[in-house]
């Protein structure tokens, strides 16, 4: 089982050396036993007192420079489980930075071996942070401050389609946050980017500018995942953690801090599993600067040329197989991704949906004891940075605010069938300006012309011409009202374009008597003639 995939970059003044020797000084601290450098450096296997393994391979003959040590040992506590640690270490030329990536996985005997695995970060991840040079290229060395100045630049980072790792916003519930935001960072170094919003920051202008997918308030934390493109879509998958799911983790005896690095995890290893120096890489790497050197020998010296053509023979056909392989193994990864974004996107929906409705259960000024399954769904559809449909909007509107509007059975057919239209927000800004600035100016008796300012050119008293002169026009525009037919002029318009996806229109009245505006018809534009 892939527990834990991870890559760090370090500063060329680092060295190979200091690298390495952080590695030894970890198998050392491991065995309880003298582990030297030089055997860390070459291609070696030992079988420690303990009973662990220590093999490592070499490929330093010629840049790029590679060495890679597997550490594998049984657990203590779980028969039947093995622990493996490997470590690969690459310095492309003498100028470049060194890239070093760490891979932990369990091999167990058989399938009844089904003890939980707990993810955790390898301790020599440590040892080579305090023991290197790390670079800047690597997330998660400091803790970023977010506040609005900082909202636009992450924005761009976010939806960065180059980004391979992981963005963590940690927001304060009032004065404290309910995890620690330098042990979070000490344990997704390599993995993640941290931002903590400042207790006095405005969380409601963060959000307008990052966008509510990627903002986080409340003591919420946000994990933001890299992009990727699946089935022709561009997704940027989110997954936000409520204080409820902190609390039932404090619950549970788990560190927040750790069942974070266990989400990272799940969703980063297999990409970074695809980076990783392995045991396998250098070896190849390895051959290759063999057949290198022969080749040059051979032709210093002017003769072995059949045993230099029996290389290049054997060159060819490894070389073969590895192309064989890979594209085995190229077709295989795009089968996982597929079926991985499938199960992630299923699960990033459904964990929104929990969020958004946990929110709102702590929130009984939004819900209220009679809110139906319509309006918490449109509330999470809201709160996930989706377009609201027509029929969202009016179930936002009339839950709301019942005192100012009524919205009749045919408004929610014809909204019904506008299901497709994408500009919701805009729908919904005109709905609440109806229900709020519009009916105030109204009983404050300033009257339509005034009370109408608030729509803009979005606003139509009556029809044109062409409406009124044609009698199918005026019968789509009469409905039944307290057992009277009106006959409905006043209307909200959005787009002029022959198209659901495009046009809306929201036709209503006002009742003097009940103080409400009536909505009509909430959909695409009635017919004109």
């Amino acid at each position: 089982m892939l527990v834990y995939s991870n890559t760090l970059w370090l500063d060329e003044s680092s060295g190979l050396e200091s690298v390495l020797g952080a590695i030894a000084h970890w198998l050392a601290f491991k065995t309880r036993e003298d582990v030297k450098l030089f055997r860390i450096k070459e291609t070696s296997d030992r079988t420690m007192k303990d009973g662990s393994r220590i093999e490592s391979w070499a490929a330093s003959s010629a840049f790029p420079v590679l060495h890679a040590v597997r550490y594998t040992h049984r657990d203590s506590r779980v028969s039947g489980r093995q622990w493996v640690t490997e470590v690969g270490v690459r310095l492309e030329d003498a100028t470049s930075p060194i890239q070093c990536s760490v891979l932990l996985r369990t091999n167990e005997i058989s399938p009844r071996v089904s003890a939980k695995v707990e993810v955790t970060r390898p301790r020599v991840v440590e040892y080579i942070i305090r023991e290197s040079s790390i670079s800047g290229r690597t997330p998660g060395l400091t803790v970023s401050v977010l506040r609005e100045a900082e909202a636009e630049a992450l924005g761009k980072l976010v939806r960065d389609e180059k980004r391979t790792y992981a963005v963590v916003v940690v927001s304060p519930q009032t004065d404290k946050y309910l995890v620690d935001p330098q042990r979070l960072r000490s344990l997704v170094v390599g993995l993640a980017d941290v931002f903590v919003i400042p207790p006095d920051a405005n969380t409601f202008a963060i959000q307008d500018i990052l966008g509510a997918q990627y903002a986080a308030w409340l003591g919420a934390i946000n994990l933001i995942f890299p992009h990727f493109r699946y089935k022709g879509n561009d997704l940027t998958p989110t997954r936000r953690l409520m204080p409820v799911d902190l609390e039932k983790m404090e619950a549970q005896g788990v560190r927040p801090e750790s069942e974070i690095l266990s989400l990272l995890a799940h969703r980063l290893n297999l990409p970074n599993s695809w980076r990783h120096i392995s045991p396998d890489v250098v070896k190849q790497a390895s051959l290759r600067q063999e057949l290198q050197r022969h080749r040059e020998e051979a032709s210093r010296n002017g003769d072995l040329k059949e045993l230099v053509d029996l290389f290049q023979q054997d060159n060819t056909r490894q070389e073969e197989q590895i192309r064989e392989l890979q594209e085995l193994v190229d077709s295989n990864n795009g089968q996982i991704r597929d079926q991985d974004a499938t199960i992630d996107q299923l699960e990033f929906e459904i964990d929104r949906l929990k969020s958004s409705l946990q929110s709102m259960e702590q929130s009984p000024s939004l819900t209220g004891d009679g809110a139906s399954w319509e309006v918490l769904d449109s509330f999470a559809s809201i709160a996930g940075g989706s377009e609201p449909t027509p029929s969202q909007c009016l179930h936002l509107v009339s839950h709301f605010f019942p005192e100012s509007v009524v919205v009749s059975d045919s408004a929610w057919k014809s909204a019904e069938k506008s299901a497709p239209f994408k500009h919701g927000h805009k729908a919904l800004a005109l709905l609440v300006k109806l229900a709020t600035d519009y009916r105030n100016d109204l009983l404050a008796g300033n009257g339509d012309v005034v009370a109408r300012r608030h729509f803009g050119n979005a606003y139509a008293a009556k029809e044109s011409e062409t409406v009124e002169n044609n009698k199918r026009a005026r019968q789509a525009r009469t409905f039944s009202y307290k057992g009277k037919n009106i006959e409905v002029s006043k209307h909200l318009r959005i787009g002029t374009k022959d198209s659901i996806a495009e046009t809306l229109r929201v036709y209503f009245e006002w009742d003097v008597d009940d103080k409400k505006s009536v909505i009509f018809h909430c959909g695409q534009h009635p017919p004109q003639r």
